[in-house]
């Protein structure tokens, strides 16, 4: 879980990220990342709840009652973060890393028929 804390005029903004990667997000686990950062906000402060699902959580069942998280998919995240005109290169690294990822789950069939054992 990452906190990043801004600082407007207007009071704190957070952005509360849930990085998923390999396993399900649970209700539980949800539920108390919302409360835990709920209870930080006053009058003037606002948090925003991002859960990205990425490797192979993105293929994953995710909770219905997402406790206020916005779900981030690999395909979302490829549409969001790839168009953004940044030239640093462990972020275009990053994006061409979750395009190979894209790839991979697109054409996962054809992998495991040319695998020679369900373990390679």
């Amino acid at each position: 879980m990452v906190e990043i804390e801004l600082k407007a005029n207007t009071g704190k903004r957070y952005l509360v990220i849930e990085m998923k990667v390999d396993s399900n997000p649970t209700k539980e686990q949800l539920k108390g990342t919302y409360e835990k950062f709920y209870k930080k906000l006053d009058e003037s402060s606002q948090a925003y709840y991002l859960l990205f699902l990425l490797g192979s959580s993105h293929v994953c069942k995710f909770p219905e009652d997402t406790h206020g998280f916005n779900v981030i998919t690999l395909d979302k995240a490829i549409d969001i973060f790839g168009s953004l005109n940044i030239d640093e290169r462990l972020f275009r690294e990053w994006i061409d890393s979750l395009k190979r990822e894209k790839e991979r789950k697109l054409n996962i069939v054809n992998y495991l028929k040319s695998a020679p054992d369900l373990w390679d």
